[in-house]
């Protein structure tokens, strides 16, 4: 059983409940959130292993999002990657300059999804 905590951020319940049901069969503790609010107030109380968003959310969007968590919690240093059906090459190099480890374009295959989850883990132990 791996002792990750992951917390999840998307404003589509659907892809929530299917990221969930994935990352908890691979033994992952999992909170979801459908703002980039509630997960930024869940920080305030724990650190999770690795944060997966959502790019296109209302209000804060992904980008804002880890904007928001490098200026609030500049020594935590959490793995973060996006998913999102906007996977072109542009939204890629705008992923990498914001600090985002990895994007996922959807759809995506569950094998990828969990690969990128434990490559992340593993460099965040180095």
């Amino acid at each position: 059983m791996k002792e990750h905590e992951i917390f999840i951020v998307d404003d589509s319940q659907v892809q929530l409940v299917l990221l969930e049901k994935v990352l908890k069969q691979q033994g992952f503790t999992i909170r979801s959130f459908s703002r980039g609010w509630e997960l930024i107030n869940a920080l305030e109380q724990s650190r999770p292993s690795l944060i997966i968003s959502d790019i296109d959310m209302p209000r804060l969007n992904g980008f804002e999002l880890l904007q928001e968590i490098k200026g609030r919690f500049e020594s935590s240093r959490i793995p973060f990657f996006f998913i999102s059906s906007k996977n072109d090459s542009t939204t890629e190099q705008r992923a990498q300059r914001a600090g985002a480890q990895a994007l996922i374009g959807k759809p995506y295959s569950y094998s990828t999804l969990v690969a990128v989850i434990e490559d992340l883990l593993d460099i965040a132990k180095v």
